[in-house]
């Protein structure tokens, strides 16, 4: 097997520059997701067993196993182990000199990311441990002794993985995870595995149990029998489905396998109550919620999200519902009203309520019946799904909704790369009631638009945003300024808004707008366009195309 090619942020001439260092503890059951820095990352597990998410990949990392990220990645580690899970996670800048001038590295490490062996793991944890020693307000000495602990680190990942055979090894155990979670209902033996590796049957367990801990059998009936707990607390179907779904084709095999590894069997399991865990809310607070609720109460404008999930609601606000295209969705799901009907909360059982909203009043209301936690309902579309999937125990579920929905948004962007000039911008107003007119920021539609590979905001507009602004109140005159190479005007079922944007459409000021000449303005219903949950997104993305190729 011939040596990998080193990727390119370690082939160059670079030097690794360490910015901060923390060690991390993750009580059993818990779940951490770091925030993202405009940094390198790297986590080496010290303590423990966790499962690392990162885009569409599920990691099994054990003691010694590293994990190196590029900038704004989004990763979240869970502990799996019945103790506690203790990691460092250390961000640095890759700095790379060319004719003695040192400039800063930006590329995206994909090549160069992923899954690493922290050997010799003894020398590894001692530099480690030395970082850590001198990284509180350290001296002019202090800081080069880390630096310079922190350079032989590097060094020894870099040789050991980059530079010998050993770099096969761990792209081997990564490349199997990644095709393990992708294809666990498929049939899969060792042999396949091997073959897709390219190594000898033998060495591929070997080197596969060395970096997991299990032989990789073992590991993809761990993986299947967590994949149908989510299942057969979800859902009502026969238990050879369940068993099918999760790639058993014998159900009492099935069976036997899910005894084996929990202790009870998959009926027992459906009939004993849910095991709580702790979660910290939106707000802060630790609250005990059940690890698979079944009748959730949302009380918010993005139920779409939960639905996304196939999560089943069993009450939420007509308030919100009435406002969206959902509705249909929504038309067995209990109203409880928008300031909380206490009585007809109690009387739905529910084992969760997901409340959108900072109202103390509201909290303690709901959280008198059943356990509360508060949600951030304004917070990215992926921040929210990747909170509901572990708050819901649908973690997977979430993660493949996230990467499909990404991946079918990144196609619409490439389909219409035609269509769209460089650096195009787009404005999106909407007039509300009384004839106000807006100019929104970082909520519903501009969210869609706003892509790395679509529509630019101008400036303003892009200021709004990076300051977390959802709107701003305008008055016509400011139309010239905010407006973008493309308008979408959103209207509201309110009379008035409609009458005022059409009084406005009619004016010279909107007539001699750029985009309006171009014929580039795109008229559009706030419930069908305008809300930012999961199910509006991924109908946008069939929707917008269409939109866009038709002339106002």
């Amino acid at each position: 097997m011939s040596n990998p090619i080193i990727p390119s942020m370690f082939r160059r001439s670079l030097l690794f520059h360490l910015e901060t260092v923390r060690m991390h503890r993750v009580p059993p059951g818990k779940a951490e997701s770091p925030e993202p820095r405009d940094a390198y990352t790297l986590f080496v597990v010290l303590e423990g067993e966790t499962e690392l998410t990162e885009g569409g990949r599920l990691l099994h990392m054990l003691p010694g196993a590293a994990f190196l990220s590029g900038p704004q990645n989004h990763i979240a580690l869970r502990n799996i182990a019945a103790g506690s899970f203790d990691y460092c996670v250390m961000t640095f800048a890759a700095i790379e000199v060319r004719e003695r001038i040192p400039h800063t590295y930006a590329e995206e490490p994909k090549a160069g990311a992923g899954y690493l062996l922290a050997s010799p793991l003894n020398r590894v944890l001692r530099l480690i441990e030395q970082i850590v020693k001198d990284s509180p307000s350290p001296g002019e000495i202090d800081e080069y002794r880390r630096q310079a602990c922190f350079q032989e680190m590097m060094a020894l990942l870099i040789e050991f993985n980059y530079k010998s055979e050993n770099r096969s090894a761990a792209k081997l155990v990564d490349d199997s995870l990644a095709y393990m979670h992708a294809h666990y209902m498929e049939d899969i033996s060792v042999r396949q595995l091997a073959k897709l590796a390219d190594v000898p049957q033998h060495q591929y367990t070997s080197v596969f149990q060395q970096a997991t801990g299990k032989k990789p059998l073992d590991y993809l009936n761990g993986l299947r029998i967590e994949r149908s707990k989510e299942r057969l607390r979800a859902s009502d179907a026969p238990l050879r489905e369940i068993a099918r779904q999760v790639g058993y084709r014998d159900e009492y095999y099935f069976s036997r396998r899910f005894r084996q590894l929990t202790g009870r069997t998959p009926r027992q399991y459906t009939l004993t109550p849910p095991e709580r865990v702790k979660v910290r809310d939106w707000l802060g607070r630790t609250v005990e919620v059940p690890e698979s609720p079944r009748r959730i109460v949302y009380h918010g404008e993005t139920v779409g999200d939960l639905l996304a999930l196939g999560a089943e609601v069993v009450g939420g606000s007509a308030f919100w519902s009435q406002r969206s295209v959902l509705g249909n969705l929504l038309r067995d799901v209990v109203d409880v009203g928008f300031m909380i009907d206490e009585d007809k909360l109690r009387g739905l059982k529910p084992d969760l309520i997901i409340l959108a909203s900072s109202d103390e009043n509201k909290y303690g209301k709901a959280a008198a019946i059943a356990p509360t936690v508060t949600f951030d309902s304004f917070a990215p579309l992926r921040d929210r799904m990747s909170v509901l999937g572990n708050l819901l125990g649908l973690r997977h579920s979430a993660e493949q909704w996230l990467n499909t929905y990404e991946e079918r948004s990144a196609r619409m962007w490439h389909r219409l790369r035609d269509e769209l000039a460089p650096g195009e911008s787009a404005s999106v107003f909407i007039a509300d009631r009384c004839g106000k007119f807006f100019v929104m920021g970082a909520i519903g539609l501009p969210k869609t638009l706003y892509h790395d590979s679509g529509f630019r905001a101008p400036s303003y507009i892009g200021q709004l945003i990076s300051q977390g602004r959802f709107y701003k109140e305008i008055v016509p005159r400011d139309l010239p300024a905010l407006a973008g190479d493309r308008i979408f005007m959103v209207l509201t079922s309110e009379e008035s808004s409609r009458k005022a944007a059409y009084a406005l459409a009619n004016s010279k000021l909107w007539q001699d707008l750029p985009a309006v000449r171009a014929g580039r303005v795109y008229w559009v219903e706030d419930e069908s366009w305008n809300y930012g949950d999961a199910l509006t997104c991924d109908r946008l993305v069939e929707q917008l195309p269409a939109l866009l190729l038709q002339s106002s």
